[in-house]
């Protein structure tokens, strides 16, 4: 793969202050003010512990039990800060206001409810304390509040308690705390560098928005002006370099992505930022508005293309989107085939696209796809049933994404060949982002309306098809005129042992008879480093690798994760070049360390 950049933006450390001044046009007629502040709290050796965190609501005019103030209690399965009634101090112009705590279990939600009419503006006060990780810690979503090394850095959605996302503007004014700072400290929140920050938006705006302070290490841009007088701005932030990575090479590799993407996607916004965390255990990423986390640690080795990969799939994801139906299951079947779908068929044409793969690197991240999707072992798994489990099973987890992708490569195929190749899965995917832009009804339904307008009935039963779990198989120029997809059956994908290896970090569930128990490796075996689920499932000559401990002795196994079973697949070749493959058993013999 190659690693291109751009060469006409300039690297600069931005006067942040002046930029998101220069930012903010008051209307006439100002919403509400909303004012968060954030301040470091330090330990004796000046590594940050928490937050101190004051919210004002200008006016909120509730009478008793309307709801104040809402926070989730999970997302995925990471918990969030889960404030009581005696950590959260309020307060108006009359004075102290006591708050009632429930919690609506449906939607893993917690609700705070003043028990007499508010008068006047609301403070609520409380310390926002970081999730305790370790390597046992279960890898999900990139969402909760982490301290690392001396800094600390999170999303609100999992610490801050806000009003009810009800879609009413607010005159926003973000600032850090910084009196007690110590010197060399960067303060950065997605929307802005520096101790202070205004922005119009709804609440949500503080929800899905990342907030980082401490020893950062940067690399920020910023084009010159365009004709409307508008600057695009870029930043990517990280607290220490990692072993398996050039944070910088990265960093400028994002940038590339991000300016060529934004106008594709008709981006209307000037700021993009990237954070860049250590875990224990877990690399990938979560995106937010203008910003996605990247988390990585040092178990696991990032492979070029992989990392490559990663970034765009989490990039594309800021633009792209479908809007939730159901909120009652850990994930919402109606969407998430479209949300991680969408995100790994850009992420594979994308670069093709701008130039900066070519038709080898374009074919291997079609293939990874195909491999992944057909041999999965959830492949006929319905989207209700994958949502139910995502969080309990990789192989489950991973279904929205591979699924989403192969049926958005054969919907593509379907429109070009329906309108003479005028319309493509562009165009609906850009009418879905204008609706959303617009603020009007971006869901499941606009999809099936747009795409039965266009190719009648059989859209529907596709749709189905595909929610139900039944095979796709795209027309064979599906990926363009140069490739052509040709039936090549393949070893299902088959791990050996329960999907939550390196989260309980242990083996457990071992499958008798599987290339895993033949390599060696035994329920109850402690694991100290493995390969992540989806850098193999899409990989079919990829080994697992594992070292572990038992009994005291540590030991090595490297064995190929497949079944002996062969399945229907399908993969992606340059036409004129139908190699025939010959897939064998990559299995090792275990070594003892």
């Amino acid at each position: 793969m190659r690693w291109l950049f751009t060469t006409t933006t300039l690297l600069i450390h931005l006067l942040p202050s002046l930029v998101q001044a220069s930012r903010f046009e008051a209307p006439d007629d100002l919403p509400p003010a909303l004012n968060l502040t954030l301040t470091p709290l330090y330990d004796a050796s000046q590594n940050i512990t928490s937050l101190d965190v004051r919210l004002v609501l200008e006016n909120p005019n509730l009478a008793a039990n309307d709801t104040l103030a809402t926070a989730l209690l999970q997302i995925g399965n990471v918990p969030c800060n889960q404030y009581s009634s005696d950590t959260i101090r309020a307060s108006d112009d009359s004075g102290e206001l006591a708050l009632l705590v429930v919690n609506d279990d449906a939607h893993f939600t917690r609700l705070w409810l003043p028990q007499r009419d508010t008068h006047g503006s609301v403070t609520l006060q409380f310390t926002a304390l970081p999730r305790s990780v370790d390597e046992h810690t279960p890898v999900g979503p990139r969402v909760d509040l982490r301290t690392n090394g001396e800094g600390i850095l999170g999303t609100g959605t999992c610490f801050l308690p806000l009003p009810p996302d009800s879609g009413r503007k607010y005159d926003i004014h973000f600032s850090w705390g910084a009196d007690s700072s110590p010197k060399g400290t960067s303060l950065v929140w997605t929307f802005g560098e520096g101790n202070y920050v205004r922005r119009l938006g709804t609440a949500n705006v503080l929800a899905q928005s990342v907030y980082a302070a401490g020893p950062l290490k940067r690399v920020t841009s910023m084009l010159p002006p365009d004709e409307s007088g508008r600057r695009r701005e870029f930043g990517m932030y990280w607290f220490e370099e990692p072993a398996s990575f050039n944070a910088t090479e990265v960093a400028l590799l994002v940038q590339s992505l991000f300016f060529k993407m934004a106008p594709f996607f008709e981006d209307s916004e000037d700021v993009y930022r990237v954070f860049v965390r250590k875990a224990p255990i877990g690399v990938g990423g979560s995106a937010y508005l203008r910003s996605f986390i990247l988390e990585y640690d040092d178990v696991h080795i990032m492979e070029e293309d992989k990392l490559f990969n990663l970034i765009v799939h989490e990039m594309v994801h800021e633009w792209p989107r479908m809007q939730q139906s159901r909120k009652d299951l850990p994930e919402d079947p109606d969407s998430a085939w479209y949300e991680e779908g969408v995100a790994d068929y850009y992420a594979s044409l994308l670069p093709y696209r701008f130039g900066l793969h070519s038709d080898e690197e374009y074919l291997s991240d079609l293939n990874s796809e195909a491999h992944a999707y057909y041999t999965s072992p959830m492949v006929n798994l319905s989207m209700e049933e994958a949502a139910r489990t995502a969080w309990l099973d990789g192989n489950a987890q991973r279904v929205p994404y591979y699924r989403g992708c192969m049926y958005l490569l054969k919907v593509d195929a379907q429109l070009r060949a329906a309108t003479g190749g005028k319309k493509s899965v562009d165009d609906i995917m850009l009418e879905l982002l204008r609706r959303k832009y617009r603020g009007e009804y971006y869901g499941i339904h606009a999809w099936l309306e747009w795409v039965e307008r266009e190719l009648g009935p059989v859209a529907l039963a596709d749709y189905d098809a595909m929610s139900r779990g039944y095979l796709i198989v795209p027309s064979k120029n599906a990926a363009g005129e140069r490739f052509e997809l040709v039936r090549a059956d393949q070893e299902r994908y088959e791990l050996g042992f329960a999907t939550d290896y390196l989260s309980k970090g242990v083996i457990r569930g071992l499958v008798p008879g599987s290339r895993a128990e033949k390599a060696g490796v035994r329920n109850g075996d402690k694991v100290l480093k493995g390969e992540m689920l989806w850098a193999t499932a899409g990989e079919l000559t990829k080994n697992m690798t594992l070292t572990v401990e038992r009994e005291g002795e540590v030991l090595q196994f490297e064995y190929w994760p497949r079944s002996y079973e062969k399945v229907e697949a399908y993969q992606w070749t340059l036409k004129g070049e139908r190699e025939e493959y010959d897939y064998v058993d990559f299995s090792s013999e275990q070594i003892t360390m």
